[in-house]
């Protein structure tokens, strides 16, 4: 593979600085001595698309050292999407290949003194092949005719790379996000080298439900959900009763999303790594979500709409 410039198939986007200048000096530093020296951690990061992964090292080289000539401190990858006409270059999203390119791009940046994060996925948000259906971004619905809820899982990951096709995962499932680290894990072992932080977008799925919903609202908040779905969907006339049900239901699917988030950033700092975390957009208290990553990361606050979160999240917050 040739060359890959800004105008070819290995586009460089940059698109929005996540690394913020350090306003803090070391405590042994005189007050009016600046400017002091300049490390990775003050420079800006940036978005680091790579369509089909169908990188090399030539490649890499080149988007690395230009990065770093242009100030550039960290690069955070996203796998995406392929170009058209470069089909035969693609590489399989943590297939052996990709993590030795991987490896590679690490190198790279430690002699270059810059660093790499990755999205712990392709596109956006988490997810991929091969998920089982309990895991899957799982949107309910209330059947009128039956009275029972019906399901459906069509949601997808968005701009998804070679290897990453696949169903959104449920982002309030312990069984879900715990199933789907291990992906990483096998994909991890042995490798010398691992990056700075894994990164979480911004909470764009459209889930409203999973399968340990039931359970876990039983024992969060002593009663039994199932007794009150027509309550839940906005069919019962008491209106007390229909908002101390909704109020239970939103604090419940909270407290799954922000444990969800928990135990993707515990599996990470296992691992040496830091973790980042759009937390906007989900059906949480976000300034917990926020901190239960290291480096939390927004790209709007306080939207007086979200188009994001789902109808039943919408309707339960009337």
């Amino acid at each position: 593979m040739s060359r890959c410039k800004p105008s070819g198939v290995f586009v460089i986007m940059i698109l929005t600085v996540m690394c913020c200048l350090h306003c803090a000096v070391s405590a042994g530093t005189n007050e009016g001595s600046w400017p002091f020296e300049i490390t990775v951690v003050h420079r800006p990061g940036t978005y680091w698309w790579c369509p089909g992964s169908a990188w090399d090292a030539e490649s890499i080289d080149w988007n690395l050292e230009n990065l770093k000539a242009g100030g550039i401190g960290t690069a955070h990858i996203v796998p995406i999407y392929g170009a058209k006409g470069y089909e035969d270059r693609y590489i399989t999203y943590l297939s052996r290949e990709w993590i030795d390119s991987l490896q590679y791009i690490l190198e790279k940046a430690e002699s270059l003194g810059m660093q790499i994060d990755m999205t712990t996925g392709t596109g956006w948000c988490f997810g991929g092949p091969d998920l089982a259906r309990d895991h899957m971004d799982t949107r309910a619905s209330l059947d009128k005719e039956t009275g029972k809820l019906s399901f459906s899982t069509r949601r997808m990951v968005k701009r998804a790379a070679p290897g990453g096709q696949g169903h959104m995962l449920n982002p309030f499932s312990q069984g879900a996000i715990t199933a789907y680290i291990e992906r990483f894990d096998r994909a991890f072992q042995d490798v010398a080298l691992l990056p700075r932080a894994q990164y979480h977008d911004s909470f764009e799925y459209q889930a409203n439900w999973c399968a340990e919903m039931p359970a876990e609202f039983a024992k969060r908040r002593g009663y039994d959900l199932n007794d009150h779905i027509q309550t839940l969907f906005g069919t019962d006339k008491d209106k007390d009763r229909a908002r101390r049900v909704k109020y239970d239901y939103r604090l419940t699917a909270a407290e799954m999303h922000l444990q969800f988030i928990e135990t993707w950033a515990g599996w990470a700092r296992s691992r040496g790594m830091l973790t980042r975390n759009q937390a906007h957009g989900s059906p949480s208290n976000l300034l917990d979500v926020y901190a239960a990553a290291d480096i939390p990361e927004t790209e709007m606050f306080g939207s007086p709409e979200l188009p994001n979160r789902s109808a039943l999240w919408r309707q339960c917050s009337r």
